[in-house]
């Protein structure tokens, strides 16, 4: 009697198979995760920007800059007012959808790079905002993650992935409101 230690050639076949089975049914779960991890990275900035505009809002509140268009009833711009590096520039209690905005509410701004419309956001820092077009009623400021799709140069957020801040004024009512959304569709 032979005592043969070996797998025959259709157990490795069989085996073979198996293992690709598992492979083309697991791998497109795992193929997709950049997407997921973007998305994600995303919808946390998103709860951190809201936490920051709230914060500034009811900061402004407590001074009673919430009714005056510029920085604290000062009568300067915003530019003219952010000598003091912890100068949040707000339009009636909201910080502005730049810089010296709703970047530095956030009091992380090491992690913010600007970029032109049309530049794809390929840096060391974290997140590339780009500034939007303004006008007298609303102002908007776009962030995206670093690697990933920038903002066209025409504005158009089809083929973008990352968050649009904007700041809508009422100056008749002396009030500013704040939207937050998320475009994720080229994650």
């Amino acid at each position: 009697m032979r005592n043969n230690k070996g797998f025959t050639l259709i157990e490795l076949v069989v085996v073979i198979v198996i293992l690709g089975i598992l492979a083309a049914t697991a791998a497109p779960k795992f193929m997709d995760l950049q997407k997921d991890a973007k998305t994600s990275a995303i919808h946390g900035l998103q709860g951190a920007v809201k936490s920051a505009a709230n914060m500034a809002y009811a900061k402004s509140i407590i001074q009673g800059s919430d009714k005056i268009e510029d920085y604290g009833g000062t009568g300067k711009t915003c530019e003219e007012a952010t000598e003091s590096s912890d100068i949040v520039c707000t339009v009636y209690g909201y910080p502005q959808a730049a810089k010296d905005g709703i970047i530095k509410a956030m009091q992380d701004e090491d992690s913010f790079v600007s970029k032109s419309a049309g530049v794809a956001c390929e840096t060391n820092t974290e997140w590339c905002y780009y500034t939007l077009t303004s006008d007298s009623t609303s102002s908007r400021l776009f962030i995206s993650p670093k690697s990933s799709v920038g903002l066209e140069a025409s504005g158009d957020f089809s083929k973008s992935c990352g968050l649009l801040y904007e700041v809508k004024v009422d100056s008749t009512n002396k009030t500013s409101s704040i939207n937050v959304s998320v475009k994720s569709e080229s994650c």
